[in-house]
């Protein structure tokens, strides 16, 4: 019975909240369903289902693959710190562990040297500017820092261009001067360009950045590139030149530099002379070996130890010739001479029968000869007869009368004979 009571004052307030709200809708307020037990005071309601959790969602694994990075690219950066002269001035620095796109700072690069100052860079990507900080883009790079030197020494005032001990400067082609001055600074000196040109007219590199300029201190000395005494062209160097050619003054003195310079290499033709060997057999003068030859320059000199060849069965005189002359004004010939043991050998001359058949030894004779020379047999003369042709052969070690035998035959000579007769006959 309370029951039923309380569902009818539950649907009374609900109809009573319905109207002062004003609404169309109809809200029902139930203190407890239809199916609620009543509560009486002081219990503890009692649940008809026990609670169960919910289990927590699991994402589901998502099917698509995972991208991965490739591998980087493992780079070395290494820097030479270098003056000016390509001087090395403190040990290279080598980066490593680092990959290509890695940054390398520019802090890292650039170290301070006592006394020098960081002037420039040499990239062959040109890649690094100094202060920047660089991105490698290689696996393997090298860059060159080149620092300038810092002179306290006071400074001297860059003089008009004058000849001093055949030294001028000929700024032909360049018109500007090049020397390098601080003008805010008067405490540095002025430094002067020397540059170099070989005979083509093409820059011959002074650093090992192949610069051909050399920076030179005004009023001190410095040393040119060395060049080969002789060019591709078999051409003899003679010295640099103010002016292309051989042309303008020699400079036979690099110092004291007051200007800047143009240096040009000079070749000319030259007139040469040979140094001939000749190996020859003592006894005929024959020519035993062919001959040593050396071509050589007017005016220059000649030394060499040269040893003679071997020939089995002779004496050399001079088992090496030592040649040394300072200064080759003309052809030089020296003489090897070869002295064999003797061999003996026959020769043997043969007549030919009235009937003509056959040979008959008529005169023999034992020769001489040394071993590596040919024989030497010849021919006589006998009355009637004309010798035929014969091959004289070379002498060998083996070579004795008994086993060599040079023989010439000679044939009869024939006569046609003609008999007059009749009244004109005798």
């Amino acid at each position: 019975m309370r029951k039923f009571i309380n569902r009818i004052v539950a649907l009374f307030l609900s109809l009573c909240m319905a109207m002062q709200l004003g609404a169309g809708d109809v809200f029902f307020v139930f203190a407890q369903s239809l199916d609620d037990p009543v509560i009486e005071s002081g219990t503890q309601p009692v649940s008809e289902e026990p609670t169960v959790p919910e289990e927590p969602t699991v994402p589901e694994e998502s099917t698509d693959q995972v991208e991965t990075e490739p591998p980087k690219e493992d780079a070395v950066l290494t820097v030479e710190y270098l003056d000016e002269a390509g001087n090395k001035l403190i040990e290279d620095k080598v980066f490593s562990g680092i990959y290509v796109e890695d940054t390398v700072k520019a802090i890292d690069i650039e170290l301070p040297i006592g006394g020098y100052t960081l002037d420039h860079v040499i990239d062959p990507d040109n890649e690094y500017v100094l202060g920047q900080d660089l991105i490698l883009s290689k696996s393997e790079k090298a860059i060159k820092l080149i620092y300038k030197e810092e002179i306290s020494e006071e400074a001297t005032d860059k003089d008009e261009p004058t000849e001093d001990n055949n030294i001028v400067s000929d700024n032909s082609d360049n018109t500007s001067a090049n020397s390098v001055v601080d003008e805010g600074d008067d405490e540095k000196p002025t430094y002067y360009e020397v540059r170099y040109y070989d005979e083509n007219g093409n820059r011959i590199g002074v650093t090992t950045s192949g610069s051909n300029i050399q920076y030179v201190k005004a009023g001190e000395s410095t040393t040119p590139p060395s060049r080969p005494v002789l060019n591709n062209e078999g051409e003899k160097f003679v010295g640099w030149f103010t002016e292309p050619n051989g042309q303008g003054n020699q400079i036979t003195e690099f110092g004291p530099i007051n200007a800047d310079m143009n240096c040009y290499a000079y070749y000319e033709a030259q007139t040469t002379h040979t140094i001939k060997i000749d190996y020859v057999f003592a006894d005929t003068e024959n020519q035993a070996f062919d001959s040593y030859i050396a071509t050589v320059a007017n005016g220059d000199a000649f030394k060499a130890e040269v040893t003679s060849p071997i020939l089995e069965g002779y004496t050399i005189d001079q088992p090496t010739v030592s040649i040394d002359i300072p200064s080759v004004t003309e052809d030089v010939t020296y003489t090897v001479k070869y002295s064999g043991e003797k061999q003996t050998y026959t020769v043997r001359h043969m007549l030919q029968t009235p009937a003509g058949s056959d040979y008959v030894k008529t005169d023999e004779e034992t020769k001489e000869g040394y071993i590596g020379n040919y024989t030497a047999a010849e021919a006589k003369t006998y009355e009637g007869f004309h010798s035929l042709s014969f091959q004289n052969i070379l002498i060998t070690p083996t070579t004795t009368e008994s086993n060599t035998v040079i023989e010439i035959k000679y044939d009869r000579n024939f006569y046609n004979l003609s008999f007059i007769t009749g009244d004109k006959g005798s």
